[in-house]
């Protein structure tokens, strides 16, 4: 899976729950400034203390944490 589908995947999943976010970083910059290569993926979650467990686990299940990264 590359860095655009990553995205798409996560806020797809934050989009199903109603959970407002924001893709930041350089997958933004690439968006709104100066193309330039990235291997990650930036997003701020405005989540709910309640849904914050549910919404790490969905996470997590789709990407899972790479040790040391």
């Amino acid at each position: 899976m590359g860095v655009p589908e990553a995205a798409a995947e996560v806020a797809g999943l934050l989009g199903s729950r109603g959970i407002p976010y924001a893709i930041i970083g350089d997958l933004a910059l690439q968006r709104w400034g100066e193309p330039r290569l990235t291997r990650d993926v930036g997003v701020i979650v405005l989540v709910d203390a309640e849904a914050i467990q549910a919404f790490v686990e969905d996470v997590l299940e789709r990407f899972p944490r790479i040790p040391d990264a």
